[in-house]
């Protein structure tokens, strides 16, 4: 996943963390009943380019909830790409 493209010096002070970055969220899954369970959750994030490992899973979908960013109030992701 590819998050805040805006690679300016608008680091928090005291933070490795860019306020335009993801810094929260979920992943989820949906099981063979049709209900979504969370299967990955990450916090404090600080990083513009995200790899995450789900495991051996297999789904035909999959819902990416963002609960908080670094400093701004919207997300941007830029690209997600799951294998």
């Amino acid at each position: 996943m590819i998050c805040g493209a805006n690679l300016r010096n608008e680091r928090k002070r005291d933070s490795l963390a860019r306020p335009s970055l993801v810094k929260d969220f979920t992943v989820s899954i949906k099981n063979k009943n049709g209900e979504y369970e969370t299967v990955k959750a990450v916090t404090d994030n600080y990083q513009r380019f995200l790899e995450i490992d789900l495991g051996d899973i297999t789904t035909d979908s999959l819902k990416i909830n963002f609960t908080a960013t670094n400093g701004l109030p919207y997300v941007s992701v830029f690209d997600v790409r799951v294998y």
